[in-house]
């Protein structure tokens, strides 16, 4: 570590500079599984769910068969509208100096500009800027 005054050629003030050693964090990829609900023709969805036979669930006899059997049939479902998807991100470095209140006044705003970007409507706009 060092510190100290260096000069300075064009100007009237001296340099003050010191070096603080820290602990760095490396950014590192991560892959999560998700699904995306947002384009799911719902028309199709529920003649999907209409189609399935739910009464034979009467007919099980214990309750591992009778909750596979939904299990089954929802998921195959959900899996043919909505299927699993393999996303990457890489993670940010923590930033001591922002509090969770900052943090969270920082998501309200990234939530207000994307309801803006969706809705193009004035009174958005005007939330979003205040």
């Amino acid at each position: 570590r060092e510190s100290g005054i260096g000069g300075t050629l064009f100007a009237d003030h001296e340099t003050i500079f010191c070096e603080i050693e820290h602990d760095k964090t490396e950014p590192y990829n991560f892959y999560k599984t998700v699904r995306n609900f947002k384009n799911v023709n719902m028309e199709l969805f529920f003649a999907d769910i209409q189609r399935v036979a739910w009464q034979r669930i009467f007919y099980l006899r214990d309750v591992d068969s009778k909750i596979n059997y939904l299990n089954n049939h929802i998921l195959n479902i959900i899996n043919k509208h909505a299927p699993l998807k393999i996303v990457s991100g890489k993670t940010k470095p923590h930033a001591p100096w922002l509090s969770d209140n900052t943090k969270y006044l920082m998501r309200l705003r990234d939530k207000a500009y994307c309801k803006f970007k969706q809705t193009k409507s004035p009174q958005q706009w005007e939330y979003y800027k205040a």
